[in-house]
């Protein structure tokens, strides 16, 4: 990713809107990710932002995304921040934050071509002390609505399973892989031997998803022929991390009141 220091950001883009509306989507017993319909009060000019900059987005780790992104600057990223502390901070097991980013990015890559980690639902599970929690971001800034939202998953092999296939899909050959543990190049739109999927939000423009970066999660890309550079018309994203701090007892109401 890179510091974007060269363009001027659109005063709006990180506005919310007065009318927003938030719901819960259950993940897993008693957690939840928390939907925010008509999140920003133009989220045009982030779509704009993004087709003006489009030279300026680089491709990611091929492990880590299946595309390009362009990191935003940490006062546009305060924002979200800001909106999370405000609004959504007591749903969580997060106190004080301690870092936060942000960046724009489009998934473009085929899934023949996906690194065998992306054959996986991701979870944010390493560099985390026991004290630490990762929250994280995801606004649709895209129309089509066929491009996939977001499908959360639970595992269904123990973890120490879980983290020798996560280990293997980033050390073994996409072939070596797939035969191992009989699974095929593509993204995950679906249960498997390992993951059982729980919960799909569909995609809708304007529409905020936040949710614990521990929750395993997969773009749920079930058409990837659309798939495009295009920031017009491909799958832009604005997604953030949140790093906090957790309660001292780990408490927090996870549910939507």
């Amino acid at each position: 990713m890179i510091e974007n220091n060269q363009y001027t950001f659109p005063a709006d883009s990180t506005v919310f809107s007065e009318n927003f509306k938030v719901t819960a989507a259950p993940i897993a017993e008693g957690v939840h990710a928390f939907v925010i319909d008509n999140a920003l009060a133009d989220p045009d000019a982030l779509v704009q932002f993004a087709t003006k900059t489009k030279a300026a987005f680089r491709d990611a780790p091929p492990a880590m995304f299946p595309g390009t992104e362009l990191r935003m600057t940490d006062a546009f990223s305060a924002k979200f921040d800001d909106f999370f502390r405000l609004h959504l901070r007591k749903y969580f097991d997060a106190r004080r934050t301690q870092s936060y980013s942000t960046r724009l990015s489009m998934v473009t890559q085929k899934p023949q071509s996906l690194h065998a980690a992306q054959w996986l639902p991701q979870a944010d599970l390493q560099y985390l002390t026991e004290t630490q929690a990762t929250l994280c971001f995801d606004l649709n800034l895209y129309r089509d609505e066929s491009l996939g939202g977001i499908g959360f998953y639970m595992p269904r092999k123990q973890a120490r399973d879980i983290i020798t296939l996560i280990h293997e899909s980033q050390t073994l050959s996409s072939e070596a892989f797939a035969t191992k543990n009989d699974l095929r190049a593509g993204y995950c739109v679906e249960a498997n031997p390992y993951f059982q999927l729980t919960q799909v939000i569909p995609a809708r423009y304007n529409r905020l998803v936040v949710y614990d970066g521990a929750m395993f999660r997969a773009p749920h890309i079930t058409s990837p022929e659309k798939l495009t550079s295009d920031a017009g018309s491909g799958r832009l994203m604005l997604q953030g991390h949140l790093l906090c701090k957790r309660h001292a007892d780990g408490r927090a109401n996870r549910r939507r009141s």
